[in-house]
């Protein structure tokens, strides 16, 4: 019970540094389009903040992830950090589909087709949305 209200703590308090602090201070300001760039993290992180109140005000009750879990989320977290290093270096359209690879390896995914969708398909929407429909380059 106390680690879901430490966790809670800490996703209410990160939702509230992104959205008062984070958001603010490092995402570009427009003043064409329908969708301002802040609008979906703006969102995400209000939804933060608020999952993470629910989980301080009535924790779940269930007992910790043993440490095999933990370490493997921790393998995730540094596989998207050195991802996000080499995305700064290299940009979005030579790093998004090997880290989907990477990920979906992870995950044990082995159906091709998901494969395929997951390493092609969504980055690719990803760069036709961004880029094209909302007029922002990628990194």
């Amino acid at each position: 019970m106390i680690t879901d209200r430490l966790s809670g703590a800490f996703f209410f308090l990160t939702g509230l540094a992104l959205y008062f602090y984070v958001i603010p201070n490092y995402v570009d300001r427009i003043n064409y389009g329908a969708l301002h760039p802040d609008t979906v993290p703006n969102a995400v992180s209000v939804l933060l903040a608020i999952c993470g109140a629910g989980l301080i005000v009535k924790p779940t009750g269930q007992h910790a992830p043993d440490g095999a879990l933990a370490l493997r989320a921790g393998c995730f977290m540094a596989v998207l950090v050195g991802a996000i290093w080499v995305m700064s270096k290299l940009g979005f359209l030579y790093t998004a589909s090997p880290l989907a690879l990477v990920l979906m390896v992870m995950i044990g995914e082995k159906r091709p087709l998901w494969i395929g969708i997951g390493v092609v398909a969504v980055p690719f929407l990803i760069w036709l949305a961004v880029d094209i429909g909302l007029d922002r380059p990628l990194p």
